[in-house]
């Protein structure tokens, strides 16, 4: 029986090795100009004496449309949103999805009104290696988007307090807001 086990876990460990052999780095995948933004952001965060991930740490993969996805948000590269670092001020960030076409990656998701933390949920049992997105939740700040607006303020304080939540979900090829 303990050489059964023994045997098992070897064949566990060697299989789970040769999957990660085959398994390009996701980082390096990514567009020149995706990649010089992470390493950017990280070198920031480094000087700043801030905690700082490497590698594919940080980038939150998913399934979007049937198709491999990666979602580069700055405050998971760098242990939360800190401004002037990894947001605004007014704790907004960029925030962009990536997804797979063919052999190079397209940009579907340009964000830079997104605030506080981002609620991302799956459906359940879509694949063992990634999940489909259902949707995200978030704060959207200065939105003018005719499905997600925020009312206007006259001084950005007071607009601060007019972030609007809304679920955006991947529909017929791009993300669409709607107020929760």
């Amino acid at each position: 029986m303990i050489k059964l086990l023994a045997t098992t876990a070897a064949l566990t460990i060697a299989i789970a090795t040769a999957a990660t052999a085959q398994q390009p780095d996701l980082l390096s995948s990514l567009p020149a100009k995706a990649q010089k933004r992470i390493a950017e952001q990280r070198a920031a965060c480094k000087e700043a004496e801030a905690q700082t991930t490497s590698g594919d740490i940080g980038l939150t993969q998913f399934m979007l449309g049937g198709k491999l996805a990666v979602l580069i948000d700055p405050p998971q590269l760098c242990g939360g949103c800190s401004a002037g670092l990894t947001c605004t001020n007014r704790g907004t960030r960029l925030v962009e999805i990536y997804r797979r076409e063919g052999a190079g990656w397209v940009k579907v998701l340009n964000e830079d009104s997104f605030t506080g933390d981002l609620f991302l949920s799956y459906r359940p049992g879509f694949s063992e290696t990634a999940s489909e997105l259902e949707a995200i939740v978030a704060s959207v700040y200065y939105r003018e988007a005719k499905d997600c607006p925020t009312k206007i303020m006259e001084s950005a304080s007071a607009q601060s307090w007019e972030a609007r939540t809304c679920v955006v979900r991947w529909q017929n090829g791009k993300f669409n807001y709607k107020p929760l």
